[in-house]
């Protein structure tokens, strides 16, 4: 037997054993026993047996959140699958996730397995198990200190994808639309709709002229960033004909109707932003390729919630307290959320909290994001207020000032629970609080102090 499968042996057996101590205690065990695998093996995961079918979901925004809303059909179907919800989506979360599910041996008991997976972690996971179906959702700048730049990850992806994987793309998303241009593919996609007319232009495009010929890109409809359809004019680079179509929504009654291979569908819509709907029509094409029927999507789709821990709205004493996800780092995140709120009317105070806390904790927290997150979308007159917390406050209010916001609308708080006492509730009917993945315990603590100041009917300190 060789060195690195008798290694591998010893690893499994230490690593299940750990797992086991670790569930005893009440722990989750979804990070650490990978972790310890790569440590003792750093081929580890080269050696565990893949499942019969294996997908992988990855893209810049919306991975955790098309992997969940699959994982949640497949087991409103009785299906059996591996899932990394509650674990990371790099190397060490994956093997947790296969390893929950597979012999003592290393040997798979489930047959599918769909995986949220970090594009940036595609050259430590693509070697040693490749997957069957590649799911991206968009490519677009994010976390500049670790991402560089699109161009990177591109290469990164058309390096390590096999010519085998089956890829299922943002056909609306032209960088997407091209990874891996011999593979076979299936393209979703959202049809021009009225209110793309309203869009309103980003700062950065991560595409702005044609890759083959250099000739400035012309689009049919730009819905935000470089996300819409375009062409070429002066070649047959463009946007590709999309196999999952939205081509109709009906924000009234909660539904869209989907142009598919097989006639036209349609489904209940779980969220208004834009986001939301292609995540949703991400898992709704995913779904289909893995062999469910429109009957078996469908009626589980009425059955979802969005996503709390993203996206969650609390009503006190007349006025709404709204939580939303922009993520740190991520000046694309932001800048959809930024134009959610204004499309949604009222008046409203924004706090934000989506500085990256775990980026400081290791080193400092790069702040030339901010500078590419629309900030002009907040410059309308239903932002009564903008409140920045955090070490970094000052840096967003440069930002809000540079966007013509007028400096009477932005309060800061160096310390971020003091964002409470300046919330002007009076003046307001919503309050949005913007947090990152790793400052949302700070902004669930925020929230409970700021609807008790609600329900007391607290003046302005």
């Amino acid at each position: 037997m060789k060195t690195s499968k008798v290694r591998f042996y010893v690893t499994i057996s230490i690593v299940k054993i750990a797992t086991k101590i670790l569930k005893l205690l009440g722990r989750n065990a979804t990070h650490l026993p990978g972790w310890m695998a790569n440590k003792l093996c750093p081929d580890f995961l080269g050696h565990l047996e893949k499942p019969e079918t294996l997908v992988y979901v990855m893209g810049t925004n919306g991975k955790t959140t098309v992997s969940n809303l699959t994982a949640e059909v497949l087991k409103e179907n009785g299906y059996e699958y591996i899932n990394n919800s509650s674990g990371s989506n790099v190397s060490e979360g994956l093997i947790s996730a296969l390893l929950s599910k597979s012999s003592f041996f290393g040997k798979a008991r489930c047959k599918l397995a769909v995986l949220e997976v970090d594009e940036r972690y595609s050259p430590h996971i693509f070697p040693y198990m490749q997957p069957d179906v590649l799911v991206c959702t968009n490519l677009c700048r994010d976390a500049l200190d670790r991402n560089a730049n699109v161009d990177f990850i591109v290469n990164l992806l058309n390096d390590n994808i096999s010519e085998h994987t089956k890829m299922i793309l943002n056909g609306d998303d032209l960088i997407v639309s091209h990874l891996k241009p011999e593979n076979e593919r299936v393209y979703f996609g959202i049809d021009e709709l009225p209110r793309d007319g309203k869009a309103r232009p980003n700062i950065v495009r991560d595409i702005i002229v044609c890759p083959e010929c250099d000739t400035k890109l012309e689009y049919d409809f730009l819905r935000y960033n470089h996300v819409g359809r375009a062409h070429c004019p002066n070649c047959d680079y463009g946007s590709p004909a999309v196999d999952y179509d939205v081509i109709s929504v009906d924000d009234k009654n909660m539904e869209f109707v989907m142009k598919t291979p097989a006639g036209e569908e349609t489904y209940h819509l779980l969220g208004k932003n834009i986001t939301d709907m292609y995540n949703e029509v991400t898992a709704i094409t995913l779904l289909h390729q893995l062999g469910l029927s429109y009957g078996q999507i469908s009626e589980s789709m009425k059955k979802m919630k969005p996503v709390t821990s993203r996206y969650d709205v609390k009503k006190v004493a007349g006025k709404e307290v709204i939580m939303c996800l922009a993520k740190g780092q991520s000046p694309i995140a932001s800048s959809r959320v930024f134009e959610f709120i204004t499309e949604q009317g009222g008046s409203s105070a924004v706090v934000l909290l989506n500085y990256d806390y775990h980026d400081q904790m290791h080193s400092s927290e790069n702040m030339a994001w901010i500078y590419e997150a629309d900030y002009e979308f907040l410059n309308v007159d239903c932002v009564k207020q903008i409140v920045a917390g955090g070490n970094r406050c000052y840096d967003y209010k440069v930002r809000a000032l540079l966007a013509g916001i007028p400096e009477e609308r932005i309060d800061c708080a160096v310390k971020p629970e003091e964002v409470v006492k300046l919330v002007d509730i009076e003046n307001v009917d919503k309050i949005y609080i913007l947090f990152a993945v790793y400052t949302r315990p700070k902004a669930l603590e925020i929230r409970e102090h700021l609807m008790r100041r609600i329900e007391k009917g607290g003046k302005r300190k």
